[in-house]
Order: C-alpha cells, then sequence, then structure tokens
C-alpha cells in the first residue's frame, strides 16, 4: 500500500471499522486501501467513510503544524486522539480544535494549510473536507484556494466515487450526508483465469505473479502462481516451474502448501494453489519477538513436515522464513514455494552441477559450494537450523553486506553461538541449534524427524538425543583454523606441552564456565525480581500503591521470563489484593477552560462542571441526554437532595435544571450577578448570593422569593453552603471570616476562620464543612458544635482543594506536588497518594456515597476516580473504652465486642450496634462457646458467663490473685483460663490446673475438628487432648516469647506470634517448624486463622497483615490504628476483617481482590494496570541496583 492508504488503514483500525487481524493483513497488500475493502467485501457507511477521511485531512493538517513548529508532537497526538474518540460518539464538531483551544493562531493555521496544499496530496473528496472546515472558521482566503485547487490546479488522479454533496449546512458537517460514500471500486483485475475469477494481486515476482482468486462453482477462494510466457523466461525456469507444481502436487500435509491443479492458457502457465490467509514468518520476525516455546513449536511442525517431504523424496533447498506462511486462523505454519525443490527419485535434474540457487543466508556449506549431489536431507536441517537461530537470537546465524561474502562466511567462517546475543537461551536449546547448523553434513541431525524429535525432547523436559558440539570436534576445528602457529609451537618441545595442555584445560573448562555463566545469569534476573518486589514494598508503605503495583508487574514479567512459577503464584495474589485498594481512574476528559464548579448527584454518578460562556460538562448521565445550552457564564452549581433537578447560578440568571432530560425547566434573573446558589437541606427551597451581598432565599417550586437575609456585612461575600442537617448556612468574606446564619431565627455568629487570609474554598458535607485559605492552611469545621474538628496546615506545602466522604473516615487533598493526597481523618495521617496529573489540583469532588472522586488540574484534565469498597473504613467510638476481644459469629453477618467500661456489645458487619450487655467488670478477655449462645468475659480476676440470647447472668467465678490473660471454650462447657503464671481448665464439677510456672501465659486457642487446645507460656506452646485432658506435645520457640497462638481450621497447623513480630508455622502434628513468616517489626498481639491458609495478624503498633500462609505471602501490610490493636477477627468470608484497639476504636475492613490479576496472562498485566491507573511503567520504574540483600 501507498502512505495514504496506510494512514486511511491504520485510522480505520482506530475507529474500530476494521479489525486488527484484517489491519494488520492490509500492512502487505500491493492495492490501495479502497480496493483493499473491495477484494474483502468490507462496505463502510456514508457516516463512516466521511470520518474517515475526515480524521485523515485533520492528520496532515496537524503534521504541518509540527513540520512549522506552531504545535509540539506530544500535543499533535493529544489533539487528533480526541478527534478520534469524538468520532467513536458521533458528538464531534468539525472545527478545528487546536484554534479553538487558542493553541495556534489563526495566522499559524492559514499557514500551515498552504503548505499542505502546495504539496497536492489530497484528492477532490478530501479537498471538499477541508473547504468545508475552513467555511467554519471563517478563512476565506484560504476558501478560495481550495475552491481554486479543486477546481483545476490538483491533479492528482484518483479512483471514481460518489462524492460529497456541494452545499452543506453545519449539521450536515457534523452528522455527514447518506450520499456519501467512500472510494472503495478500485482497479482490481476482473478476468478470468480459467474457470477462476481473480480478485487482487498478492505478490510478484520474476518470472509471474500471484493471484488471489475465486471459484463460484465449487465455492472456494484459491491463490493462482502465474508465469508469464515472454522471451525473458527461459526453457529451465519453465521446466523448474512444472517441476514444482509436480512435487508440491505428491505432497499432502497440513503443513504444506497444497496444489490443485496445473493449467496451460493463451499465453501464460499457472498453478492452482490453497489460499492461505496468513502472514510470512518473516513479516512477523520483523515487528515482533516470538517467545522461545513458540519459536521451538513452529520449526518442530515444519521439521515433521519436511521429514514427510524427505521420505516421498523432495528437498526443498530454500527453507527461509519468506517460504514459511503462518496461518492467521489456526497459527499453524504452512510451507511455501516449492521453486527450487529437489526430486531424489528422479535420474535427471534440472540444476547443473556447480550451479549455486537458493538464499545465501539459509545454505548449508554443500549447497553454497554448488555441490548439487551432495545436496539432501541434511541441507534442509541446516536452513532449519538458520531459521531457528534468527527466531531465538534475534541476528541470523550467517552474516555479510553482500550474497558473495555471506557465501564465504558459509563456507569458512564458525557460527557464533545463539547464547552470545541471548544470554537466557537454555544450554539444551543452544545445542539443538548449533547442532542443526554443522558445516558437515555427519555433524548434523541424522534427518528432520531427528530434529523435530530432540526439540519435543526439550519442550517435554526429556534428555536430548543429541550430545551436541564434542571436545574433539571442536579442537579439530581449532586445530585446521590455527595450523601454522601450533606447528611453530610444536618445534618448541618445552613451550609446545604447556600450550598443548593450555588448549586442552580451555575447551575442557568450557562447560563449566556456561555453567557458571548460566547461574550467574539466573542469579541476576532472580535478584531483579527480588529487587522490583522490594522496590514495590518500599511504595507501598510510602502510600504510592500505583507506583508499587507498578513494580509488582515488573517483577512478574521478570519471572515469567525466567519460567519459575513459584514467585509468579506469590506475586500475582500479592497484586491482586493489593491493586483491589487503589482508586482506579475511569477517564480522562481534555478541557478546553477552567472549571468554575463541579457536582456529583446525590443518586447516581452524573457529574457536571461549570465555566465561563455557558460551558457545562456533563458525564456518566445514564440517560444520555441532550442538555440544553446557555449563553452566560456559570459560576456555581448544586443538586437537589433527591436528584432529580439542579441549579445552576451564572452572571444572568439561576438555571432549574431537570437531570433526566437535560432541559432547562425555569430560570429567574437578579439585579447583579448570582456568584452561589444551594439547595437547603430538605429540598424546599435554594439559597443565592449575588455579587451585591443580598441572599435570598427561594421557594422551589413557584420559584420567588420567599426571604430576603438582612445584610450580614458590609464586607464582600464570596462563598455560600448550606448545613445538611439543620436551617442553617454559612458564607464567608475576603477577609477570612465565617458567619454562621440561621434561617429562621436570621440569627448571625461571626467566626475568625483564617487570619488574614481568603478563603480559597469551603464545600459542606453532612457532618462537617471543609475550608482552606489561601494561605493552604485546611480546616475541618463541625456546624453542629460551630467548632473545628481537624486543622491541617499543609502537606509538606500548600494546599489547592480538598473534599471529605459523608462519614468523614477519607480527607481528598490536593497539594503543591501535583498529587492527590488521600488523607485518614481519624488517624490524622496519609494513608496513600494518587498520581496522574502533571500540574496543580486546584479542584476537588467527592461523591455523598465516598465511591466517587472528580479532579480538576491546571494542566486542564479532569479525571474521574473510583473508590473500590475495600478501602473504605468504618470507625466505631468506643465511649472512650477500647475493645479488648472482638468474635465473628459464624452463624450470622454479625460481631461481638468485649469493652473496657464492662460492656459486651453485639455489631453488624456494617458497624451498626445490634445489643448492649452491661456488667460492672472491666473487660481483658473474651471467649464465644461453640454453640454460639453464650459469651464469657473476664476482669482482672472475675470471669463471668451470659447467654446471648436472654442476656442472663449463668454463672460467675473468683479466679486466683493473678491478672487474667485468656479465656477459650474447650468442648461445650469447660473453659481454659490463662494469667500470669498459671493455667486451668474449668468445668462445672471441678477445675484442673494443667500449668504453674514463672513465665506468662498470654494466649490459648481451640480446634473443635482434632478436639485440641494449646496455651503459650513464655517461649512454649503446650498442646492438650480436650476430651481426655492430657498433653499431646509441646513446641520450643527458641527465639523470642510466644505472645499469641491461632489454629487453622482442621487443626493441622498452629501459628505463634512473637514479641520481636516474627509468625512462625508449626505442624500440629509433628510440632514440627513448617515457616516463618516477617513482616511485622513489633509484637503481634492477635492472630485469627480463615480455613486452612489465610491468616491475619495484629501487632502492637496497631499494623495489620493478611497472608497466604501456604505461600509465605503477604497480601496486605498496613496501619490499621494509631495506637496498638489488642484483638482481630475474620468475618464469614476472607474478606471482611474487624479489629479493635486502644486507640478506642474498632476498624471494619473490606478487601477485595481483583480476579482479572489471577486470570490475565502476564503479558496483558501492564496493559491492564497502566489502563485503569493511567499511569505508565516506563515513566515511573528506577534502575533497581542487582546487588544488595533484600529482605
Amino acid at each position: 500500500m501507498d502512505q495514504r492508504s496506510q494512514c486511511l488503514a491504520y485510522f480505520a483500525k482506530k475507529l474500530n471499522y476494521i479489525t486488527r487481524d484484517v489491519y494488520e493483513e492490509s500492512a502487505s497488500s500491493t492495492t490501495s486501501f479502497e480496493q483493499f475493502l473491495v477484494s474483502h467485501q468490507i462496505k463502510l457507511t456514508a457516516s463512516q467513510s466521511y470520518s474517515l477521511l475526515f480524521i485523515f485531512v485533520k492528520h496532515c493538517i496537524l503534521k504541518h503544524c509540527q513540520q512549522l513548529n506552531f504545535l509540539d508532537e506530544d500535543t499533535c497526538k493529544n489533539l487528533l486522539q480526541e478527534k478520534l474518540d469524538n468520532l467513536k460518539s458521533h458528538d464531534a464538531s468539525y472545527s478545528l480544535q487546536c484554534v479553538n483551544m487558542r493553541l495556534i493562531t489563526i495566522e499559524q493555521a492559514q499557514k500551515a494549510i498552504e503548505k499542505l496544499l502546495e504539496q497536492k496530496i489530497l484528492n477532490t473528496q478530501e479537498l471538499d473536507i477541508l473547504k468545508k472546515i475552513y467555511k467554519d472558521l471563517n478563512l476565506s482566503d484560504i476558501s478560495s484556494k481550495v475552491d481554486e485547487t479543486t477546481q483545476g490546479r490538483h491533479t492528482r488522479k484518483i479512483v471514481k466515487s460518489s462524492s460529497i454533496q456541494e452545499t452543506a449546512t453545519e449539521q450536515e458537517i457534523i452528522a455527514p450526508p447518506k450520499q456519501f460514500k467512500l472510494n472503495t471500486t478500485g482497479k482490481i483485475p476482473t478476468r478470468q483465469i480459467g474457470p477462476y475469477r481473480v480478485l487482487e494481486e498478492i505478490g510478484t515476482g520474476g518470472m509471474g505473479k500471484v493471484y488471489k482468486a475465486y471459484h463460484p462453482q465449487e465455492d472456494k477462494t484459491v491463490a493462482i502462481k502465474v508465469m508469464l510466457r515472454n522471451s525473458e523466461i527461459s526453457p529451465q525456469e519453465r521446466n523448474r516451474f512444472y517441476a514444482e507444481a509436480q512435487l508440491t502436487a505428491k505432497l499432502q500435509h497440513d503443513n504444506i502448501v497444497k496444489v490443485y491443479d496445473v493449467k496451460m492458457e493463451d499465453d501464460m502457465d499457472y498453478i492452482v494453489m490453497d489460499f492461505v490467509d496468513g502472514v510470512p514468518l518473516s513479516l512477523i520476525l520483523k515487528n515482533t519477538k516470538l517467545s522461545l516455546r513458540r519459536s521451538l513449536e513452529i520449526i518442530k511442525e515444519v521439521a515433521l513436515a519436511m521429514d514427510y517431504a524427505h521420505n516421498k523424496g523432495v528437498i526443498h533447498r530454500d527453507l527461509k522464513p519468506s517460504n514459511l506462511m503462518v496461518n492467521n486462523r489456526t497459527g499453524r505454519p504452512i510451507i511455501m514455494d516449492f521453486g527450487l525443490a529437489k526430486n531424489t527419485e528422479l535420474s535427471t535434474e534440472v540444476t547443473k552441477s556447480g550451479a549455486i540457487l537458493g538464499t545465501p543466508r539459509y545454505m548449508a556449506p554443500e549447497q553454497a559450494s554448488g555441490k548439487n549431489k551432495k545436496v539432501g536431507p541434511s541441507t534442509d536441517v541446516y536452513a532449519l537450523g538458520a531459521i531457528l537461530y534468527l527466531m531465538i537470537a534475534g541476528v541470523p546465524a550467517v552474516r555479510g553486506d553482500n550474497p558473495a561474502k555471506i557465501i564465504y562466511n558459509v563456507l569458512h567462517e564458525d557460527i557464533i553461538s545463539p547464547k552470545k546475543y541471548n544470554n537466557r537461551l537454555p544450554a539444551k536449546v543452544e545445542t539443538i541449534c548449533m547442532t542443526a547448523l554443522q558445516k558437515s553434513p555427519q555433524d548434523r541431525y541424522s534427518s528432520a524427524g531427528a530434529f523435530a524429535e530432540d526439540i519435543d525432547r526439550y519442550l517435554q523436559g526429556e534428555m536430548l538425543s543429541s550430545p551436541g558440539v564434542t571436545i574433539w570436534q571442536q579442537s579439530s576445528k581449532t586445530f585446521k583454523k590455527h595450523r601454522p602457529f601450533i606447528l611453530l609451537m610444536m618445534l618448541l618441545i618445552p613451550l609446545s606441552a604447556m600450550c598443548a595442555f593450555l588448549i586442552y584445560k580451555t575447551i575442557i573448562n568450557a562447560g563449566e564456565v556456561r555453567a557458571l555463566q548460566k547461574m550467574h545469569t539466573k542469579a541476576v534476573a532472580e535478584n531483579q525480581i527480588k529487587g522490583f518486589e522490594a522496590k514495590g514494598d518500599l511504595e507501598w508503605e510510602k502510600g504510592f500503591y500505583q507506583r508499587a503495583c507498578l513494580f509488582y508487574t515488573k517483577a512478574l514479567q521478570h519471572a515469567e521470563e525466567l519460567q519459575q512459577k513459584e514467585p509468579i503464584s506469590q506475586l500475582r495474589e500479592k497484586l491482586a489484593y493489593r491493586y483491589s485498594l487503589i482508586p482506579k481512574c475511569e477517564k480522562i476528559i481534555y478541557m478546553k477552560s477552567d472549571i468554575n464548579a463541579m457536582a456529583f448527584s446525590p443518586k447516581t454518578p452524573l457529574f457536571v462542571t461549570v465555566g465561563n460562556n455557558g460551558q457545562m460538562t456533563i458525564v456518566n448521565d445514564p440517560q444520555n441526554a441532550k442538555w440544553d445550552k446557555v449563553a452566560s457564564s456559570l459560576y456555581d452549581i448544586d443538586f437537589h437532595p433527591d436528584g432529580k433537578t439542579m441549579i445552576t447560578a451564572g452572571k444572568s440568571y439561576v438555571y432549574i435544571w431537570n437531570t433526566t432530560t437535560g432541559k432547562v425547566i425555569g430560570k429567574i434573573s437578579g439585579e447583579s450577578p448570582f456568584l452561589q446558589a444551594k439547595y437547603h437541606f430538605n429540598g424546599k427551597s435554594f439559597i443565592t448570593l449575588e455579587a451585591d451581598n443580598n441572599i435570598k432565599v427561594w421557594d422551589t417550586q413557584s420559584l420567588t422569593v420567599s426571604r430576603q437575609m438582612p445584610p450580614i456585612t458590609n464586607k464582600p461575600l464570596s462563598k455560600l453552603v448550606c448545613d445538611k442537617t439543620t436551617d442553617s448556612f454559612f458564607t464567608t468574606t475576603q477577609d477570612g471570616w465565617l458567619y454562621a446564619c440561621n434561617l429562621q431565627s436570621q440569627k448571625v455568629v461571626p467566626i475568625r476562620l483564617f487570619s488574614s487570609s481568603a478563603v480559597r474554598f469551603m464545600i459542606a458535607k453532612e457532618k462537617s464543612i471543609v475550608s482552606c485559605g489561601e494561605n493552604g492552611i485546611l480546616k475541618l469545621f463541625s456546624p453542629a458544635i460551630l467548632r473545628y474538628q481537624l486543622i491541617l496546615p499543609g502537606l509538606g506545602g500548600r494546599i489547592y482543594s480538598a473534599d471529605v466522604d459523608e462519614e468523614q473516615s477519607y480527607l481528598a487533598v490536593g497539594t503543591h506536588d501535583n498529587k492527590i493526597h488521600i488523607f485518614d481523618t481519624y488517624q490524622q495521617k496519609t494513608e496513600f497518594i494518587l498520581e496522574g496529573h502533571e500540574d496543580v489540583v486546584v479542584a476537588l469532588k467527592v461523591h455523598d456515597n465516598g465511591e466517587y472522586m472528580a479532579s480538576f488540574s491546571n494542566d486542564q484534565t479532569l479525571r474521574l476516580w473510583k473508590f473500590d469498597k475495600g478501602t473504605h473504613r468504618r470507625i466505631v467510638p468506643q465511649r472512650n473504652y477500647p475493645a479488648y476481644g472482638i468474635e465473628f459469629l459464624s452463624s450470622k453477618n454479625q460481631f461481638i465486642t468485649c469493652n473496657g467500661n464492662g460492656h459486651i456489645q453485639l455489631w453488624n458487619q456494617n458497624g451498626e450496634l445490634q445489643q448492649t450487655i452491661k456488667t460492672n467488670l472491666a473487660r481483658y478477655a473474651m471467649a464465644v462457646a461453640p454453640s454460639q449462645k453464650k459469651v464469657a468475659v473476664s476482669g482482672l480476676i472475675d470471669v463471668q458467663e451470659f447467654d446471648l440470647t436472654t442476656q442472663q447472668k449463668l454463672f460467675g467465678f473468683r479466679a486466683n490473685t493473678q491478672r487474667i490473660f485468656s479465656l477459650t471454650y474447650v468442648g461445650k462447657n469447660n473453659l481454659l483460663v490463662t494469667d500470669k503464671n498459671s493455667a486451668y481448665v474449668r468445668s462445672a464439677s471441678n477445675t484442673k490446673k494443667i500449668y504453674t510456672g514463672n513465665a506468662w501465659a498470654y494466649s490459648s486457642d481451640y480446634n473443635n475438628a482434632t478436639k485440641t487446645f494449646a496455651y503459650c507460656a513464655g517461649r512454649v506452646v503446650s498442646l492438650w487432648n480436650a476430651e481426655q485432658l492430657k498433653e499431646i506435645g509441646t513446641i520450643n520457640v527458641k527465639t523470642a516469647g510466644v505472645i499469641s497462638v491461632a489454629f487453622n481450621k482442621s487443626g493441622s497447623l498452629i501459628a505463634t506470634g512473637l514479641s520481636d513480630g516474627t509468625i512462625k508455622i508449626w505442624s500440629a502434628k509433628d510440632f514440627t517448624l513448617q515457616k516463618n513468616l516477617f513482616f511485622h517489626n513489633f509484637t503481634i498481639r492477635d492472630m485469627a486463622f480463615f480455613g486452612e491458609n489465610e491468616l491475619t495478624a495484629v501487632d502492637t503498633q496497631g499494623f495489620l497483615s493478611l497472608w497466604n500462609v501456604e505461600k509465605g505471602i503477604c497480601k496486605i501490610y498496613f496501619k490499621n490504628h494509631t495506637e496498638g490493636s489488642t484483638c482481630v477477627s475474620f468475618g464469614r468470608n476472607k474478606n471482611i476483617i474487624a479489629s479493635g484497639s486502644t486507640d478506642k476504636s474498632i476498624v471494619i475492613r473490606k478487601l477485595q481482590i481483583d480476579e482479572d490479576i489471577l486470570r490475565l496472562p502476564i503479558t496483558k498485566l501492564s496493559t491492564y494496570i497502566e489502563n485503569n491507573i493511567k499511569m505508565r511503567i516506563d515513566n515511573h520504574l528506577e534502575i533497581v541496583p542487582l546487588d544488595g540483600n533484600w529482605k
């Protein structure tokens, strides 16, 4: 295809008019793009045809703008991509985008278009489109030049087709006329070759051409190889042509092209063969690098096909990548073009002795020397080895500047090992390739079948049949190459012995050196995997979750290249959990101007922005309505509480909108511009602030003034927000004062918000008002108590924007470094940081449900973010008392806590209190019976048991005078109690002491499946049979004291949490150590298993971890509380975890796992992640050092 056709094909693929497979096929076509569409029976609609030519014209204009240095390359790419996106949704304006955005002047656009016309590369239809663009811009002088060019100056010949109507309205430009069609009637041969109708020419050569043709009667597509009869075709070439047909016709193999017929017509001879819908291997290798396994599978199939041909007496003699076609549908390689094939069963030979035929790079030495009588099956084996070399090394086996040099190298130079160009190449593959490329036929594989068999052995993980190049063969080559030198050395007896020994030693050590190099290469690669993972862990701890996931993906790619299954499995699961915590950037919108205000609908994801000159952007409209346009500038926007209507305040009017239809259903005017407009929390009225300081209350139904507020201050008012729960509203002045006003009493309370600083922004939520001054200080203000809840002086610099979710669990803050900090309001620290904007984020908006966020930056981009529910936390205040015990009830979505104030409380998994049992004990430990109908709790030395249904106390007793650490039900009614220096089991009838000593017994656990319980005392864990009350074994932990213990579901494993932060996993059968889990740096306070392998742990500094014990993976690790954790428990599924802390809070985590991360091939993971977080790996990954110890 010519350059224009290639460009049209590219845009057709981008607009989804053709598939990727069709696009790749068009790259090898020699016809125009229009002819290519006809030959493949692809029809474009009028709208598609118009859009395709339109984007081509735009492309040409932008290219000239870039060449004239009016625009840089990135800007041109962005503008073109934006136009492509607009064309896909059919809402594009066909005016020149770069002029509308004031990126270039009218004069610059005029100069670029003049350059384009001077080149005369556009046809009549495209010039007509260009004319309509200029008409839209009123560039009269350019428009006249288009008329002049269209009438006669432009001379490029085009194919006839329907053209655009001569006159068109602006609406017709936006929606192309139906009469317009892309030219698809190209000059494709219409002649018949026998019964076949020619579709297109698909190849050409010295003796003729190859056509794609169709047999109507048999409904079959074929390829016809035609040899023209002319004086340039010699009798030998004609004989070879027929020999090819005869030889190929006798070969019936799935990997060999099938020949159907050989014919002679008036002025040509032709062969009819199967049409292979595929791509030449040479083109594939030029555009991509195949995996090692795929390369070996292709060569194996071709070798088996050639073994079949050899058994039929046929030698190909011209095997090369361009003669191997890979079928697009099946992926099967097909051997083409037997034009130089030799029939070993015939006594006569078309090729004269001494003639050199074939492709030099793939010729065996006997073929390159012209010794055709020595050409045999091993000649094709050599060619297959040369093709394999190219696929695995990326360079030809034999190189040279010209055919003569290549042939000389084939005959006289040794082939360099492919491992020099691919140091990750397995030694066995190197042996296979080099054996096939031996200069002597006797040293190669005995047959193509043996070659294929060795490849199959490698793929199956078996030993090779070929030993490879022997030491003696290598020595013989060395001797022949250095004969004069070696003879000279042998004359010097003392030195000759030494030289011979050194040469021998060098050859002997070659294998060891290769082995060491292989080990070193593998060690370096494994170090890179650990390095990228360690870098990801570091970025995760810093809060850069996006960067961390990019590093984990990079580590996965390295593990895939090394074919290391265990690291791949571990990294996948780790990435799947951590990636699910990242807010996804669902959409990026390139804005044409600044935004004055933006808002989410409270009931739907609908999002609206307003700006000057009536500019509005509508995103995620569930109705896809066509919104009305207004002419005046808009300064503010607010949604009705039910989400059905919204109001916008502007320079001339306040507009009331129906959010379902997008229509203006009412408007009001004022004496001066409206600066702000906000709905009252009940939705029955709304409040407006005008530029003259007038504040009015309007009735929503009648749109009349129901109340005029008295003057608040003589200073100019700038901001207005309404309290979401009361009749109060708040307004500010430029000098930093906040005025709290009551609508009913009209009472005004002035509050000093900022000292000598104007208010940059102010946002109202249900529980708080977020405000920020020009000095960069942010404050969370409670409208209920008129006090500050949080003062944030800045995160390393000035704050430019912020918003908080309705529950006040997190605060989104736009900072000076172009980042968005997600700030934990409870812990008062940054939980994680979002990147992507290239300039300061000047506006942020969080949806009321906390699942969506919008950010607008000075880089003129608007980003919409989606928060997974797993990233949200619900903090349950405990009335200034911490929870010392927590456990989920397996039969219900509820959990139970015992608190320091003596209360036993039952909660649902959303953090809503269901039931409270009040006692007079300060709680330190808790246990729920296996029946989950009763609960036992302890004070300092007292134990009491309660019925969860009736809330009645069942019994109580006083333990020793020592502090109680843990309670555990063992069996139905027995209770295990551990304290400072003892442990005992209490039943209804008696008490049995099972431990007395100096070590503190901190923790205990019971497994119902094995009827076994365990308790820890110092560095020893003791395991007991609960029914017989007999000790069955002990575990001695030598490194640190044991603070917590936990069984898995089956009771086969027991986890011990140590004072140094280590978690050790032991077998509960033979008490042997199974795994060490390192991540925590502080004492493990509590642990809980879910099922067999899911383990969660908390430490004394508030950190929480989630583990896959079998694989030893830490899926998640983060700070969950501001102070030390006291307890932790899994919910009914492994994605819900609740924990308590001395910071007097309970945190419920709803974790998610991204199934796509576990399912997608690793080769597609980076694209999947980059598309969702709108960041590229290459832009953020630093070089990781290859040495050093990684934790």
